[in-house]
This record gives C-alpha cells, sequence and structure tokens, in this order.
C-alpha cells in the first residue's frame, strides 16, 4: 500500500545522514545509501544535496518529503481503523434464522447484553430450514464464515453426535398439535386415548410422526403412536412449513413441541398427559469464541432472573 521507501527517505530527511537514519531503522548507512539511491533513481529526481556536513534537501526533495510525511501518516491512519473492523468482527454473535426459529427472547436479552458488553454485535443469519441445510450448520457451529447459534430443541445424543453443547432454557412438554379450531385445541392437556379416538380409521384425522429416530423422548412417545394398531399414520422426513400447514390447514395431528409450532397461527399445541419433555435452548460449538461466552451469559442470566422472559 506504501512505498517501502517513504520512512528511509523521511528518516535520512530528518536526521541529515545514512549513518543516523540507520542507527533509527536498525540498518547499516550502506543499505541505506543503496535504497536512496534506487529511490531517487526511479523517481528521476535528486532528492539530496551531498556535502561532507551532512544530507540536505533539493527543493524537489522537500516538495516530496512534505507529501511524504502526510502519506505515512495516513497510510497508519489506515491500518488503524482496518484493525478497528477487524476487531468490530471478532465482537460479532451469528444467531441463525428460520421462519421456524424463535426469536422474541432476543428482544429481552439484547437491550442487557449491549448495555454489559458495549462492543458486543448481534447478526442474524436467515437458513432454509431443510434437513442437510441444518445437519451441515449444526456440524460447522462456531467455525469461520458459519453461525455461532442455533435455538432449538435438543437432548444429550443428539449434540454428541453433532458435537455441540447447549445453554438449557426449558424442558419442553411433547405437545399434540391440531388446528386451533379443532375441538381439542382449547383443552388444556390430551390423552393418549383422545389422540388414539381422533386418528382411529375412519375417525377423520391421521397423526403425523417423523420418518427417523431422533430425540430420545419424542422416539419413545412415538413408539407408542406406531405400536397401536388403531392409528392411522404418516410420516415426515423433517419439520418444514410445509408439514405446519398441513396441521393446521388439514385432518392432521402432528406429535411435536409448541418451539415447532409457534410460528404457524392456525395451529395449537396441547400438552400430553404424559411426563415426556425435550430439552430447548441455545446450542452452540463446544469451545465457543469469547463473544458467544459473554452472549451465553446474558442469556443465562435474563432467563433466571427475568420471570417474564418469554421464548416465542
Amino acid at each position: 500500500m506504501l512505498d517501502s521507501n517513504l520512512p528511509i527517505f523521511i528518516s535520512v530527511a530528518e536526521s541529515g545522514s545514512f549513518s543516523q537514519a540507520g542507527l533509527h531503522l536498525g540498518k547499516s548507512p550502506q543499505a541505506v545509501f543503496k535504497q536512496i539511491t534506487t529511490f531517487e533513481e526511479r523517481l528521476g529526481v535528486k532528492l539530496f544535496d551531498r556535502s561532507p556536513a551532512g544530507m540536505r534537501l533539493t527543493p524537489a526533495g522537500k516538495s516530496i518529503y512534505k507529501d511524504a510525511k502526510y502519506l505515512l501518516s495516513f497510510s497508519k491512519e489506515s491500518i488503524k481503523r482496518a484493525k478497528k473492523i477487524e476487531k468490530n468482527e471478532g465482537n460479532l454473535v451469528r444467531i441463525a434464522l428460520s421462519p421456524l426459529t424463535p426469536t422474541k427472547f432476543l428482544g429481552q436479552v439484547w437491550p442487557i447484553a449491549s448495555k454489559q458488553y458495549p462492543e458486543l454485535r448481534i447478526q442474524l443469519v436467515p437458513f432454509e430450514n431443510e434437513k442437510v441445510v441444518v445437519w451441515n450448520m449444526l456440524t460447522h457451529l462456531g467455525n469461520e464464515g458459519q453461525v455461532d447459534i442455533v435455538v432449538a430443541t435438543y437432548d444429550e445424543d443428539f449434540l454428541a453426535k453433532r458435537n455441540c453443547s447447549a445453554l438449557k432454557l426449558r424442558d419442553l412438554q411433547l405437545s399434540i398439535c391440531m388446528s386451533s379450531n379443532h375441538r381439542l385445541a382449547q383443552k388444556e392437556k390430551i390423552s393418549i386415548d383422545e389422540v388414539v379416538q381422533a386418528t382411529s380409521y375412519g375417525g377423520g384425522y391421521k397423526l403425523l410422526l417423523r420418518s427417523d429416530d431422533w430425540m430420545r423422548g419424542y422416539d419413545k412417545v412415538k413408539e407408542i403412536f406406531i405400536h397401536d394398531e388403531r392409528i392411522e399414520k404418516e410420516y415426515y422426513d423433517f419439520l418444514t412449513m410445509d408439514v405446519l400447514n398441513r396441521c393446521g390447514s388439514s385432518n392432521y395431528f402432528l406429535l411435536a413441541t409448541e418451539s415447532w409450532v409457534f410460528s404457524h397461527p392456525l395451529i395449537k399445541a396441547v400438552p400430553l398427559d404424559i411426563n415426556e419433555t425435550l430439552p430447548f435452548g441455545v446450542i452452540h460449538s463446544k469451545k465457543p469464541s469469547e463473544q458467544v461466552k459473554k452472549f451465553l451469559r446474558i442469556v443465562d442470566f435474563v432467563n433466571l432472573e427475568y420471570k417474564n422472559f418469554l421464548l416465542w
């Protein structure tokens, strides 16, 4: 960015000798002489009058000296600004965001986080809620160019497979999700028998279940429904808005948690009358950066201290 000979030229101009400039720069007088001579030849301008009394700037040299001082100062300021920008990038926390991601809690966390850590910055990174995209994102949490945080349900096996850790915010009750117009949507809890009755052949509704083994709590309840031959079932590969639309506007029930369906206005989650939950929280790398640690400390504080802490 800056001619490497300019600092040498300035040092000779200010000290008046190759020897003094060499001492200042950590170079031999011969090396300084050679670089000044090369600089003059390249510019096609004589910069110094040489005499036994020392080095004296020519009129052309004086003009270049004035501009060189400005250029050197400007270059230093430019580098300083660049380092400041790089430092600010180092204070960035990148949070994954999809239409199915709860983000309301950020509105409560951010005012406290920005006050406690003014240098902290948040960036919401949109992503498609597709299986390959999500799995890849979780596998590379915290890596350069990737997101730092995903807010979701999990369990210990889930974290171990993807080499992640998590800050738990809630234990979420497994629920049966349905159209908000369904008569059972007004209940505080729903029993297994009521689900069986509504989704039995001829009952008018089908039960949507994940096709793969996923999390222990979910899989345990899913097994109950799978082995009940009275229930009419359909399977889906990965939770998407299309799956939620089927649940909200068609004759389908969905085994899920409230965190999966909060974003759909036509769906109501009714907790199952069984003692089975899934942890829900902030998933992050096992070795989070300092800025992510700061953010997690604030989330943990708000979650513990604020009774009205809302996730969605």
